[in-house]
């Protein structure tokens, strides 16, 4: 027999959210454009998981100020069911909530049955819709992935396309990693050679222990390098390099990553996905 969904009541709310934050007692309604930065969500008890979102931007119904802060929504769903698509990117939505003292985090209660005021609302979708796209000499054309919040491209690496992957400060600036990624283009022979170098150091040996497949021999190292292909490189502010490569097969298709700092050099290696 299907069961009626039931969220946690108002004086239990606040367990929602397991971060130390202070919520005040009443509900109150906001209004805003949920954010095109992505949505996630877990599990939080036997009885209900916990859909993740946020609005770019939001304001209390009747006000004409609008906050560009972004407001963390903490939403409590079925333990199972897709509830992502229920508040799709750059909609506009009006929702009954729990909000924090310093209004960056709301505890979803219910959806109002009335509609958001779409003026002010709508001109920030329309521009969150809009590419924001950063034109360099060395990478070209690099556009702002919102879902992700860094900027990316295609250009060369040692004479083989790759993806570039360029991670902004809080001001949306990617001075500073263009900064290292241009000294790391410039060295870009030696730096495929240590990246090379590293992976088999850290993961030579896993594979030929745990990861040969039936009837396969042990790897030499040249053998284990030439089945690593760099797919992209993701470079941060703070000079940190993430090397992602398809495995050839190594580990049965799990990607290979090789990290550290342009100034410290190369200081982990490992599987994911």
């Amino acid at each position: 027999m299907k069961t009626t969904f039931k969220p946690p009541s108002l004086d239990r709310l606040t367990e929602v959210d397991i971060a130390e934050c202070e919520y005040g007692k009443s509900l109150v309604e906001v209004e805003g454009v949920v954010s095109p930065s992505g949505q996630g969500g877990w599990p939080r008890t036997e009885n209900y998981s916990v859909h993740c979102f946020s609005f770019a931007a939001w304001r209390r119904p009747g006000e004409d100020l609008v906050h560009k802060n972004s407001l963390t929504i903490l939403r409590p769903v079925p333990v199972s069911g897709d509830w992502w698509s229920e508040y799709p990117e750059l909609s506009l939505q009006r929702i009954s909530v729990l909000l924090s003292g310093d209004e960056t985090r709301a505890i979803f209660a219910n959806k109002s049955k009335t509609k958001p005021q779409e003026s002010g609302l709508i001109e920030i979708a329309d521009n969150l819709a809009k590419p924001v796209t950063i034109a360099t000499e060395r990478f070209g054309d690099l556009t702002l992935n919102r879902s992700i919040g860094w900027f990316e491209g295609n250009t060369n690496w040692c004479g083989e396309s790759i993806s570039i992957h360029f991670v902004a400060d809080e001001t949306q600036d990617i001075s500073a990693s263009l900064a290292v990624a241009d000294e790391l283009w410039t060295d870009q022979l030696l730096w495929k050679k240590r990246v090379g170098d590293y992976a088999v150091r850290k993961l030579l040996q896993l594979k030929n222990k745990d990861w040969l497949d039936d009837g396969e021999s042990p790897l030499t190292a040249m053998e284990f390098k030439a089945s690593m292909t760099l797919e992209s490189i993701t470079i941060r502010p703070d000079g940190s390099m993430n090397f992602w490569h398809r495995d050839g097969g190594l580990f049965f298709g799990h990607a290979i990553e090789v990290s550290g700092t342009h100034e410290e050099g190369l200081t982990d290696a490992g599987i994911s996905g």
